[in-house]
């Protein structure tokens, strides 16, 4: 096969309005990894497991976990997440 040229993807700007939260640690508890994240900014915390399991093993410790208004839980990495968003008033 020859050499083909790169061309560049079609750019994309976000616009949709999301809820997200900090990773503060990932715990395993009978086998099964979970999240635990910091959505209130307080010491209130809750568990937070994405729809694909795969992100789990992906997350780190202050990456974002984030929550679509169609129900679908993803996890972003934190400067991905930071350059993409802005907190809504």
């Amino acid at each position: 096969m020859g050499e083909s040229k790169s061309t560049a993807w079609p750019k994309y700007r976000s616009h949709k309005v999301i809820e997200a939260a900090p990773i503060c640690e990932i715990v395993e508890h009978g086998g099964t990894l979970s999240l635990l994240v910091k959505p209130y900014g307080d010491d209130r915390v809750e568990r937070f497991v994405p729809t694909e399991a795969t992100m789990i093993a992906r997350a780190n410790v202050g990456d974002f976990a984030i929550q679509y208004p169609d129900g679908y839980k993803s996890v972003s990495p934190a400067q991905a997440f930071m350059d993409g968003y802005t907190p809504e008033p």
